[in-house]
């Protein structure tokens, strides 16, 4: 394997950790089955029925439903891709690298690139520096056996940017909205 190649699997897999652990941290201030109303300082997740959003971090979670499997999970994360228009760019399959590399990985770890190439295009074209955010991704992976969904939140990373007109937030905003929706079809394994 080329040595950008092993660099760029353990990165993933240590920006993957961290990820997580901090998700893990952000998501405990909103209980399962709080409303948006009650989980203080959340605004209603743009798809019914999924966790508010929590506009002060940058990562949004979900549990996958019990009794989903993960080819139901990647096949949902694809399916409702395409509806939405969102291009799969890359998946890296970071326990497949792992094993490859002859190092033990028992937990499921996807990262999924996904894209709206026409509303990526938008957000660049007036913030060039977004590109650092892009794509999007979807995370899967699994702790102590239960799947669970990430991402990071382009309006959120939007947030870390200067000048940019109010139409860009508008097509970030989208975005997040189709990348949750994504999800929510993911985390039931809806296809």
């Amino acid at each position: 394997m080329l040595p950008f190649v092993k660099h760029s699997i353990i990165s993933a897999l240590v920006l993957g950790v961290s990820l997580s652990s901090y998700a893990t941290a952000a998501t405990t201030a909103a209980k399962p089955g709080a409303t948006a109303a009650k989980a203080a300082g959340t605004v209603a997740a743009p798809v019914e029925g999924m966790p508010a959003v929590d506009p002060k971090t940058p990562i949004y979670q979900v549990d996958v439903a019990k009794g989903v499997s993960l080819d139901d999970v990647r096949q949902s994360i694809e399916m409702a891709s395409q509806e939405r228009n969102m291009n799969i760019v890359g998946k890296l399959d970071i326990q497949e690298g792992m094993k490859g590399r002859g190092f033990e990985a028992k937990d499921t770890y996807l990262i999924y690139e996904v894209c709206n190439l026409g509303m990526g295009a938008d957000i660049i074209k007036a913030a060039p520096e977004f590109g650092i955010f892009a794509p999007c991704k979807i995370v899967i992976y699994s702790r102590n056996g239960q799947l669970k969904l990430l991402t990071y939140r382009p309006t959120y990373a939007l947030t870390h940017l200067k000048n940019y007109p109010e139409e860009t937030r508008k097509v970030a905003q989208q975005i997040e909205n189709d990348i949750i929706y994504v999800m929510s079809k993911a985390k039931d394994g809806s296809f």
